[in-house]
């Protein structure tokens, strides 16, 4: 078990009592099926920093009725994180951060939703919910 998943472990243990949500925060190291589906597992919510190329999908389409075979287990991909950037249809909300470095108030833009995160070389699937930044100039 890595160091990570280890403190993720203890975390769980020892917070086992406190009747709210815990959460783990770590770079994108931490971004990684095995540690979320330990996170998940043990109820502790997980904030990582992901790749921009992460592979997203929609939910799947609802079932036809009378459709054989296997039912999707994800629906089309979504907008890339790096065309959402400069995309004009995408709708960004003002934030401002108040202790920004250097003590500094830095208002900054973010867009957000849900979606299905897929593993490239397993195809495990995970729901996650996404916030991207971007500068506010």
């Amino acid at each position: 078990m890595t160091w990570a998943g280890q403190i993720l472990v203890w975390l769980a243990r020892t917070t086992k009592g406190l009747n709210r949500k815990v959460f783990l925060v770590g770079d994108g190291s931490y971004a990684t099926f095995s540690l979320m589906g330990k996170a998940v597992d043990r109820g502790v919510r997980l904030i990582v920093r992901m790749k921009i190329n992460s592979r997203l999908y929609h939910r799947p389409s609802p079932d036809v009725l009378g459709k054989r075979g296997p039912n999707p287990k994800k629906g089309k991909r979504i907008l890339g994180m790096k065309r959402r950037l400069t995309d004009r249809r995408i709708k960004w909300r003002p934030v401002t951060f108040m202790e920004w470095y250097g003590g500094k108030e830095m208002e900054v833009l973010i867009t957000f939703g849900t979606s299905i995160w897929i593993s490239g070389e397993k195809g495990k699937l995970a729901w996650i919910k996404w916030v991207l930044i971007k500068a506010h100039r």
